[in-house]
């Protein structure tokens, strides 16, 4: 009887520890089967992140190549924007005779321009059938006589005023004429400047006799009253 106890006890423990043994060595499996797969994840990760560090540095490279073949564009200085003078009048110019003419709005000649020469320039001024009606002249000699005109809206002159500088002398001499709507001449006041008493500064008027193409001078009538006796 103690026999077969010892036996079956021995039995017993055999199973034990063959079944202890089978469950460790399992275990183990199991463990090692893990770390080489956590391995191989590692590795494919690794290797996928060298890639990705390669691709980008290519990038980079090319780009930075790109980068230096193209040549940045030159910056251009800005141009300073010059205003431009405002023009109350352009005079057409005529090639043949050389001289600026304005004209009137129906494409008649108003006024002409000639060139100057020898510091002398003619200033003409045509009626309405084409034909010259007054002349001015500048000069710039040891004396000095220039002209400017003020024109209407329709190229017809309005009003010129002459300057008249003698050279040596304390005095010069303006001249104020004003023209009717067919450029012809009506009045034409002379002063002499500075003006030094009242008949200087109001100075002396004259009209012009159109059928005589000449200035008449502006009488003055002064009005007496007899002397009772």
């Amino acid at each position: 009887m103690k026999k077969v106890l010892f036996l079956l006890l021995s039995l017993f423990l055999l199973s034990c520890f063959q079944e202890n043994h089978y469950y460790t060595n399992t275990v183990e499996e199991s463990s090692k089967e893990k770390i080489d797969s956590l391995k191989r994840v590692i590795e494919e990760m690794q290797k996928n992140n060298k890639a990705q560090v390669q691709d980008s540095i290519k990038g980079t490279v090319k780009q930075d190549s790109i980068n230096k073949k193209q040549p940045k564009p030159e910056k251009k200085p800005k141009k300073k924007e010059e205003k431009k003078p405002v023009k109350l009048s352009k005079p057409t110019i005529n090639t043949q005779t050389d001289t600026n003419t304005i004209k009137l709005k129906d494409g008649r000649i108003s006024v002409t321009f000639g060139v100057r020469r020898e510091n002398r320039q003619l200033i003409r001024i045509y009626g309405m059938q084409g034909q010259i009606i007054y002349t001015f002249e500048n000069i710039n000699l040891s004396y000095r006589i220039s002209t400017s005109l003020g024109l209407r809206e329709d190229n017809t002159v309005k009003t010129a005023i002459t300057s008249t500088n003698p050279g040596a002398s304390m005095y010069w001499y303006e001249t104020y004429y004003t023209f009717d709507q067919d450029n012809e001449p009506l009045t034409k006041v002379e002063k002499r400047l500075p003006a030094k008493t009242i008949e200087d500064s109001k100075g002396e008027k004259y009209f012009w006799k159109k059928d005589k193409k000449k200035w008449i001078k502006q009488e003055i009538v002064l009005e007496t009253n007899p002397i009772p006796h």
